[in-house]
């Protein structure tokens, strides 16, 4: 896991507010978001990767190595913030064990579970932990 993006950008961007969180695509026409969308929008303002265009593919995540994307982070994303897979790392958020971040994110845990289980995880990775 990339503990530097997830510690300083991604759980920061999930606290923030300034994500409305939605489910189960990256990013959706009302410009609400999955937790991983969060990350694709995080990365896309730093020029990694982008958003479609919405006449062409509305919301659709582009990665650097053109994979596109609607539900899950593309295979270069996920291998990029260090994640084994597409649809995020398991997690276990109020004694209930989800198989990925999605599935967290698309059960109603809030932006701010799923970044206080996300930051655990990347701590625990941590070579200084």
């Amino acid at each position: 896991m990339n503990t530097d993006f997830v510690l300083n950008e991604w759980c920061p961007a999930l606290r923030s507010g300034e994500y409305r969180q939605g489910s189960y695509v990256l990013r959706e026409v009302d410009d609400t978001y999955c937790c991983l969308g969060v990350a694709c929008d995080l990365l896309a303002k730093r020029g990694i990767g982008k958003w479609g265009k919405k006449s062409v593919r509305p919301r659709t995540y582009i990665s650097p190595d053109r994979h596109w994307s609607r539900q899950k982070l593309p295979r270069d994303v996920a291998a990029m913030i260090g994640v084994v897979s597409e649809w995020g790392p398991p997690c276990e958020i109020g004694g209930i064990r989800y198989p990925d971040l999605s599935q967290a994110n698309d059960a109603g845990r809030s932006f701010g579970e799923i970044a206080d289980a996300l930051e655990a995880l990347a701590l625990a990775e941590r070579p200084d932990a």
